[in-house]
This record gives C-alpha cells, sequence and structure tokens, in this order.
C-alpha cells in the first residue's frame, strides 16, 4: 500500500463519512485500488477468539512514546495485517487447547507458567519462560472486524520506534530466527495481507505544508 489512514470514532457513520471525503478529494486517477475497513468492540476489549487483546501493551502514554516513536524523527514505524479467523475451530476447540495455543487464560489473559514453545507467548517474547524479559517491544492496536456471511477476524496495527522490532516478532512466527517452529496462534487464524508504513511526525509534516 501506498496511503494508511487509522481513524477511530463512536459512530461509525462518521468512519465511512471520513472515507468518503478522502477519496473525494485524492487527484484524479491517482487510486488503483483501495480497501476501507470498520472494526467494532467486541465482549469489552476481546478478540474474536475470546481472549482479551492488547494485553502486553504498555499502559502508560510516556512509555508508549518512547517505545512507538523514533527519538530523531518523531515519526513512527507501522506494521497492518489482516488476519482472517476460523471462527468453526475456536467454537470447537476445548479452551484448554486454545489457551495452549496462545499462551495465557481465556478468562482473564493471565500468562501460563507453563507453556509451549510453539505459544503465542512464547513466540512473541522470544522463549516460553514465565513472564520472559522482551528483547523488543509495540504499541498495538487490534481492531476485530467482519460478519458471519463474508470472513471476520482481526485486523492488526502495530507500532514502534524501530522497524525491526516487527522483524523479530514475525521471524519468530514462522520459525525464520532462531528455531523451526512456528506460532500456534496460525492453527486459529490465517494472515491474508500486510504492509509496512512510516507515519511521519509532527515536524515532519511541517516541511510538506
Amino acid at each position: 500500500g501506498d496511503v494508511f489512514i487509522h481513524a477511530k470514532c463512536n459512530t461509525p457513520s462518521k468512519l465511512f463519512e471520513l472515507a468518503q471525503v478522502v477519496m473525494k478529494n485524492m487527484p484524479a486517477n491517482s487510486v488503483e485500488s483501495f480497501e476501507d475497513v470498520y472494526s467494532f468492540v467486541y465482549k469489552n476489549g476481546r478478540d474474536l477468539s475470546g481472549f482479551i487483546d492488547g494485553t502486553e501493551n504498555a499502559a502508560d502514554e510516556e512509555s508508549r512514546q518512547n517505545i512507538a516513536v523514533d527519538k530523531e524523527t518523531g515519526g513512527s514505524y507501522v506494521i497492518t495485517q489482516k488476519w482472517i479467523h476460523d471462527l468453526q475451530v475456536i467454537d470447537k476447540e476445548k479452551d484448554k487447547t486454545l489457551e495452549s495455543w496462545v499462551g495465557r487464560s481465556r478468562p482473564d489473559s493471565t500468562e501460563l507458567s507453563r507453556k509451549s514453545i510453539t505459544s503465542h507467548v512464547a513466540r512473541m517474547t522470544g522463549g516460553n519462560s514465565w513472564q520472559q524479559a522482551k528483547p523488543v517491544e509495540i504499541v498495538r492496536q487490534s481492531m476485530p472486524f467482519g460478519s458471519l456471511s463474508s470472513e471476520a477476524g482481526l485486523f492488526f496495527i502495530g507500532y514502534a520506534a524501530s522497524p525491526m522490532n516487527f522483524e523479530f516478532m514475525l521471524d519468530r512466527m514462522v520459525g525464520a530466527r532462531d528455531d523451526s517452529n512456528c506460532d500456534d496462534i496460525m492453527r486459529l487464524s490465517k494472515n491474508i495481507k500486510g504492509t509496512y508504513w512510516y507515519f511521519p511526525g509532527a515536524d515532519e509534516l511541517k516541511k510538506f505544508a
């Protein structure tokens, strides 16, 4: 992709209007294709799998800025991914099985003290030890989307001060870094597209004014 707009509003129709305004104001014949994805809050902040989302996000604003903002430029590196969940697998599998894939309990997102090296938590933190020290961090915004009649899943957005943070996590997901183990999260969801972006900081944007 070339342009990505991340907008949030409690009124979905306002987001639709915003998308209309953006598209109407693009230069003639400048857009080959586009996609607008509208998400929703599911069960007070849970993913469609039933797990609480964003447990590892830094809690305070200062910490989030330190993780997500490049100190030299004031901008952020961003990754977007579109995941399609297998709702039948999620529905039929026992909680214990799903929890082993994720590495957390489903009701309250408590990290499992004993978890597989292929669990999602173990892949993202670099090991399956209890409260494993994380070599990299990101600020994530995961958004459930879709419908039962077509496809549904998670539109994932991650912000970081360096794209290397994403590289570490993606390599760990597919077993491309230090072992050949893949992330069990792919047992219940499939990534169908993804893109890297750079969001300029305020000072950088002023140069375009």
